[in-house]
């Protein structure tokens, strides 16, 4: 089905045909109660409802109607609604509900769903020229189902980030970047490694599931030790062989360690190191095979395992250096090169296999990344940020007035009319920076420069501060002449 590239497939019977034009983007809510039985709505032929796309409440996205076709989920406008009342809103929708285990919707989006949500969005908008911005009869947009029917529908979407949700939208349009730790990952791994007398040589497998199980949020340490590392590694050995004898793992025994990790999902992508290091880009570690004759330490320039055989590692990458190449928690050991985590040359890795790891961490109904978006980065969205944990706390009604008044109170700069409000610099500094270290306004409008590395930038300045921008990556700011970090 024509759509978002991360959905799951499920077909409904339940549509019509083409559409007439694609106007809106409609936000709806199960309000499926106590009776829910699974995680997304039911829209078989029975049900005579459909809609094009659910959002379950751990941030899974299904998709029951190719976006080509009308999906039944919205009719008419009712009331006192501005839309016209005597037109099938459906033909000129894509609607999108959300799972809520609430009667009345009552219920918030999870942190999970909202990111799911904000990136499905966006994803559609772009595809459809849709513009982020709150719809109305004759102005195209987003909006939610109360829009159209006010009497039957009043609490549809329900409890909604309504304040902060095209603030949140228009983020995502800008990037976020990633938070790492100061090793330059993207996960806080325990330093442990495999090679003990009287054991396997060939435990590399479960031992880099085993670090990703027990990893941390960046910065925050990981959340088990080296022995806990070593004991799951070895039982899992001992589950499918031993840990003795264990003769080297295949793809399939990888997907098996995956599942019983038990806080780790997985998605096989295309090995090559361009996807692998996009999956990393966007937040995510992955795992992968590469032969040990082409595992080349940054740091001397020589194999990382100088023995003389023609083996695969498996081993996992959590992060990139300035140039791209590999930072890998390697578990195997480091007496060669004399570094943890050590930086591998991608450009002579040549994988054979990888797998993108979403890490739920201890709670999956707040798990740390979002759902794979679909097992090839290189159809993911432009600047996608899986770090649920990065999101900051949405900004209430006063604080949002507030630092609009703020970056309004310069207007008199640009003869009369604010700066732009609604960029990535202007996404960061009323998210992000002002809050944190109360930033005066913007002095002047967006510039195109360089920095000093010809690097092309996007340059705002304000009062004691600047800003340098990068699309899809964010900004580097600075507060009285010291770089200053959220």
């Amino acid at each position: 089905m024509k759509g978002y590239i991360g959905a799951e497939q499920r077909p409904s019977p339940n549509y019509w045909s083409g559409f007439d034009q694609r106007d809106f983007i409609v936000i709806h809510a199960t309000a499926s109660g106590d009776k829910a039985t699974e995680y997304v709505p039911d829209f078989s032929a029975a049900t005579g409802k459909s809609t094009h796309y659910a959002i379950a409440m751990d941030g899974h996205i299904v998709q029951y109607v190719d976006e080509d076709n009308s999906a039944w989920g919205n009719c008419c406008a009712t009331g006192n609604s501005t839309f016209r009342q005597d037109y099938n809103w459906n033909k000129s929708t894509i609607s999108i509900e959300n799972e809520k285990h609430s009667n009345d919707n009552s219920i918030p989006l999870t942190d999970a769903q909202y990111k799911s949500l904000l990136v499905l969005v966006h994803d559609i908008a772009k595809r459809w020229n849709i513009p982020l911005v709150h719809g109305k009869q004759g102005v195209r947009g987003i909006i939610y189902h109360h829009d159209l029917d006010p009497i039957n529908k009043a609490r549809c979407p329900g409890n909604f980030p309504y304040d902060t949700f095209f603030q949140d939208l228009n983020a995502v349009q800008g990037g976020q970047q990633l938070k790492l730790n100061n090793q330059g990952m993207v996960l806080d791994i325990v330093k442990s490694f495999q090679l003990e007398d009287g054991e396997s040589g060939d435990l590399c497998g479960m031992w880099s599931v085993g670090a990703l199980k027990y990893a941390g949020l960046p910065g925050q340490g990981p959340t088990g030790s080296a022995e806990d590392v070593d004991k799951w590694a070895d039982g899992q050995a001992d589950k499918y062989g031993s840990h003795l004898t264990w003769p080297g793992s295949s793809i399939s025994d990888m997907h098996n360690f995956l599942h019983d990790a038990g806080n780790l999902h997985y998605w096989d992508i295309p090995s090559d190191v361009t996807t692998i290091r996009k999956a990393v880009q966007a937040g995510y570690p992955v795992i992968f095979t590469a032969n040990e004759a082409n595992i080349i330490s940054k740091k001397t320039g020589r194999r990382a395992y100088p023995w003389q055989l023609d083996v695969n590692h498996i081993l996992p990458v959590c992060g990139l250096d300035k140039d791209g190449d590999f930072i890998c928690p390697d578990q195997l050991n480091n007496s060669y090169q004399g570094e943890w985590p050590c930086i591998y040359l991608a450009s002579r890795l040549n994988p054979s296999w990888a797998t993108c790891v979403q890490v739920v961490g201890p709670n999956p109904n707040k798990p740390w990344l979002v759902s794979i978006p679909g097992g090839d980065p290189n159809k993911w969205q432009q600047g996608f940020n899986a770090q649920l944990f990065a999101t900051q706390t949405p900004l209430n009604t006063n604080q949002q007035k507030q630092f609009q008044d703020i970056w309004n109170s310069t207007a008199s700069l640009n003869g009369g009319k604010p700066f732009d409000y609604t960029t990535g610099i202007a996404n960061e500094w009323k998210t992000k920076y002002c809050p944190k270290f109360l930033l005066g306004p913007a002095v002047t409008s967006e510039f195109h420069s360089v920095d000093w590395n010809g690097g092309q930038i996007i340059v705002q300045l304000g009062l004691g501060w600047e800003c340098q921008y990068i699309l899809g990556k964010g900004g580097r700011w600075w507060q009285n002449d010291h770089e200053i970090t959220y």
